[in-house]
């Protein structure tokens, strides 16, 4: 009796087969939309054999194909009575009576809510360059706005690093730390928050160090508490204006080593 695997005799065959799954009770499931890379799928709307008519008690509704617009997809048949069902998962859906969905629940007025994360509505902004300066020397530069130094504000640090005792100002030693870290919104980017994220970014090496920009050094002296720091005027100040130079020699006077210069 058997007709062909391939083509319309196919698919004459799935109305059979879901006739006689449906009469035995077993839910028939279908794909809702086109699964990627799987074989064109029979139509889920066809009429059975009319010679293969079966009993009375066994004969399965007939069905119409659609018209234009598919037909939508049928629900999984429930076993007749006193029908054995195989499939335990099917089983404990049959036996389950129907529960409805609970709905939320309104805030009553003595109830609270969950917090959202604090949200800072104008954050403070921070970027500065972290880099080796001379033995015993760490810096810390304020970078403002800019990505990075200026080659005039390189040569100055450098002029500050021979001042210190180093041959030459250390290269491709430096770290660039910014905040804030992101823009999300749901996120806590206030000052507090800051100083926190400061104490674990800004790894320095045991020494002084000197921070080149006022405003930066009061931000890290309020991170960092008692490690000793050396603040002085950010380069660009330094280039534009002989006063910032002269604070920053009264900043490095207690610190200056004998025999050197600036």
């Amino acid at each position: 009796r058997g007709r062909g695997v391939m083509g319309d005799a196919r698919h004459a065959d799935e109305g059979r087969r879901q006739a006689y799954l449906a009469a035995l009770g077993i839910p028939l499931w279908s794909a809702r939309v086109e699964l990627p890379g799987a074989l064109p799928a029979p139509p889920l709307a066809f009429a059975p054999y009319v010679a293969d008519a079966a009993p009375a008690h066994l004969a399965p509704p007939a069905f119409a194909p659609a018209a234009s617009a598919p037909s939508p997809l049928p629900a999984p048949a429930a076993p007749p009575a006193g029908a054995a069902v195989r499939d335990p998962d099917v089983r404990e859906a049959a036996a389950a009576p129907a529960m409805p969905v609970p709905r939320p629940a309104a805030i009553g007025a003595g109830a609270t809510a969950v917090p959202a994360a604090p949200v800072s509505g104008d954050p403070p902004r921070l970027a500065c360059r972290v880099q080796a300066l001379a033995p015993g020397w760490s810096a810390v530069i304020d970078l403002g706005d800019a990505p990075d130094l200026a080659a005039a504000e390189y040569r100055l640090l450098d002029s500050i690093a021979r001042a210190l005792g180093a041959a030459e100002l250390p290269g491709g030693q430096g770290e660039t730390l910014r905040w804030p870290l992101n823009r999300n919104p749901a996120l806590d980017h206030g000052r507090e928050a800051m100083r926190a994220w400061l104490r674990h970014a800004l790894r320095l090496p045991p020494g002084l160090c000197l921070v080149l920009g006022e405003a930066l050094a009061a931000e890290l002296q309020s991170a960092l508490g008692g490690r000793p720091l050396v603040a002085g005027p950010g380069l660009g100040e330094l280039l534009a204006d002989t006063g910032a130079k002269r604070r920053l020699q009264l900043a490095l006077a207690g610190q200056w080593p004998q025999g050197s210069h600036a």
